[in-house]
């Protein structure tokens, strides 16, 4: 890969890492969850609401976790201790279940204040 190619990839990084609400890099470290909660995906799901400005889709994906949706967490903080990056999980989660149970109550930028910067 040349340099200039390696450049415009580091652009385009940039800029797609300035779009996620929530810095999670689906590493998984912080499963298995003793509760069954999808922490990667429902922080997925979180940064689709965002990214593309989609929280209907968002809230209908989230629908179909099930046995996997946040409010099952209880606050245990297992999943914190293992992030590498520093998220506040339980508190994304909580803010998680309320906006995707409820995403016409809500604009699509309701993330931007929690940005972990």
């Amino acid at each position: 890969m040349s340099e200039a190619e390696k450049l415009v990839l580091a652009e385009g990084r940039k800029e797609f890492r300035s779009k996620r609400s929530i810095p999670c890099t689906d590493c998984r470290y912080c499963l298995p969850c003793p509760e069954g909660v999808g922490i990667p995906r429902i922080l997925a799901y979180c940064n689709m609401s965002e990214m593309y400005h989609a929280p209907e889709t968002a809230a209908k994906h989230y629908a179909f976790l099930n046995e996997e949706r946040a409010d099952r967490c209880t606050e245990c903080g297992r999943c914190m201790e293992k992030c590498p990056q520093h998220i506040d999980i339980i508190s994304r989660l909580k803010e998680a279940h309320s906006h995707l149970t409820r995403p016409s109550s809500r604009p699509s930028t309701w993330w931007c204040r929690w940005k972990d910067r």
